[in-house]
């Protein structure tokens, strides 16, 4: 019986695809599949993906006015990106303190991304060969003179071997720090997630050349140099040569000789993993052996959750401005029930009235140390915020089944996840996505409108497309008005003044220039 149920599933799950495909061609809404090598095209369009989709889309086209369509636009840049960063990468073979074959970040156009699947190895993907940037970034005052270029092995640590994967254990509380401790919104401290098996989830954090040469180009690993830049744009705003300069967009100057796969603008990438046991599905997880301390300790280690944001230029009616689009992908057990497939942070039982408010019980674990370094009891974790279009159910007579809308995230999510059958990737879902407001400006002219708008705007200085976007995995604990543009929108670079809030010259929406050293 449950052989035959996870057939129904299957096929149910497969036809709902299919319609929700139909309805979108018959929409206009462009159907382009996730095709594959052998092909050795390099990435050269603005939009590559439609022939290439090893290549990350460098420019986000949105061609409708109808503020539902445009939003949808967005979803599809992202599961493209999505795509993109987990394409394998071209093998690297490292020697010493070099590597002699290969490119960290470049795509391998002749290995076919749905052979990404079964339980065995799994190719790295091109994120996955990404700088971190603690220690391949913003590297202390000594190496300044003989700064590195991008393509250099990681650092060893410890006894393992070099350039090999390794996830940070109690090494700093700063906020979105690799470590096993939670992301936090200052001063609120949250601690770590602990899955149903007793484990820590643990967290990384990585990001593409375009943001090293960005860092390489600017000397923005010197805090003095971030300050004297941003005393200078303070003294005279219009000087754009001498003063602060942004993260890139794709389009400046000093990107001009990156390879064409490399050329777009600065992508942070946020990753969750947890440790898979032998009855575990690999099959449903993009899994690697990965180091898990300073001992040299190896795990099995499964994605649970991916942060992507993206600086972007964005043509509307051809008309190229610069912005930003934030977006999180979960694996899609993770808090959801499966036919016989549990979920990986809670039970499987209906939540109580508190964790259907809050997500989870109200207990929050102690934050994880050296001090304290042993997991506690696991925390059941739901999600509060369905994703856009799940808790949608069709009209009479099939009323129990679920019929996404069209242009929604849970729609498109299908669409994606049938092309990427039978690979790792199948198994994973967008969220949603945060990005400038298709039908702004934003009314605040009463209380309803308020509540349901809540910090964008008035607090945040941006106004965007959701109040609430959040990952079960990464803000286990902060589910309730809380989103990426919340925390994300007070990032600064160093030297800003405090009643400079407002100023959006200022507002970087990234936290990683706290990161750099003084002198």
């Amino acid at each position: 019986m449950k052989f035959l149920n996870n057939i129904f599933n299957t096929l149910l799950c497969r036809l709902t695809s299919i319609v929700l495909i139909g309805l979108l061609n018959l929409l206009g809404v462009q159907i382009q599949p996730v095709v594959a090598g052998p092909n050795n095209s390099p990435c050269t369009s603005s939009n590559p993906q439609l022939a290439q989709p090893w290549c990350i889309p460098t420019t986000l086209t949105l061609s409708s006015t109808d503020a539902d369509q445009e939003q949808y636009e967005y979803y599809d840049f992202i599961w493209r990106t999505f795509i993109a960063l987990n394409w394998p990468n071209v093998p690297i073979t490292v020697e010493g303190n070099q590597i002699v074959e290969g490119f960290r970040g470049e795509p391998d156009p002749t290995i076919n991304i749905l052979d990404q699947q079964g339980n065995g190895p799994l190719k790295q993907s091109v994120w996955e060969n990404y700088r971190e940037p603690s220690s391949e970034i913003f590297l202390p005052p000594e190496d300044w003179d003989n700064y590195p270029e991008w393509n250099t092995p990681r650092p060893p640590v410890a006894d393992r071997p070099n350039n090999q994967r390794f996830l940070k254990n109690f090494d700093g509380l700063v906020e979105y720090a690799a470590d096993i401790n939670q992301p936090y919104f200052y001063p609120n401290l949250t601690g770590p997630l602990i899955d149903q098996a007793g484990n820590f989830v643990r967290y990384e954090v990585a990001t593409n050349q375009a943001f090293f040469t960005y860092i390489q180009h600017s000397r923005y690993y010197d805090t003095q140099q971030q300050k004297e830049d941003v005393a200078r744009s303070i003294e005279k705003p219009k000087d754009k040569q001498s003063g602060f300069k942004r993260p890139p967009y794709g389009d400046e100057a000093y990107l001009r000789n990156l390879k064409p796969f490399a050329k777009q603008g600065f992508i942070d990438v946020k990753a969750a993993w947890r440790e898979l046991k032998e009855d575990d599905p690999l099959e449903r997880y993009l899994h690697r052996t990965l180091v898990v301390d300073h001992q040299g300790t190896q795990k099995m280690m499964g994605l649970v959750a991916l942060h992507v944001f993206r600086y972007t230029l964005i043509d509307q009616n051809g008309k190229i401005t610069p912005g930003y689009v934030g977006a999180t992908f979960e694996q899609v057990d993770n808090v959801e029930s499966s036919p016989g497939i549990k979920p990986s942070f809670n039970t499987g039982s209906k939540p109580s009235e508190v964790q259907k408010t809050f997500g989870f019980s109200g207990d929050i674990p102690t934050t994880a140390s050296k001090d304290n370094p042993k997991p506690q009891s696991p925390v059941s974790i739901y999600r509060v915020t369905p994703i856009p279009g799940s808790d949608v159910f069709c009209p009479p007579p099939n009323q129990t089944q679920k019929c996404p809308p069209a242009l929604s995230v849970a729609a498109i999510n299908a669409k994606y996840q049938e092309q990427l059958q039978p690979s790792v990737f199948s198994y994973y879902q967008l969220i949603g996505t945060q990005n400038k407001r298709p039908d702004r400006p934003l009314d605040f002219s009463n209380p309803s409108n308020r509540q349901f708008n809540g910090h964008e705007g008035p607090i945040t200085g941006v106004y965007t497309n959701t109040n609430n976007l959040i990952n079960t995995a990464l803000e286990s604990y902060t589910q309730q008005n809380f989103s990426c543009i919340l925390c994300h929108s007070q990032a600064r670079p160093q030297g800003v003044p405090k009643k400079s809030f407002e100023d959006d010259r200022f507002k970087i929406i990234t936290f990683m220039l706290n990161m750099a050293h003084d002198k």
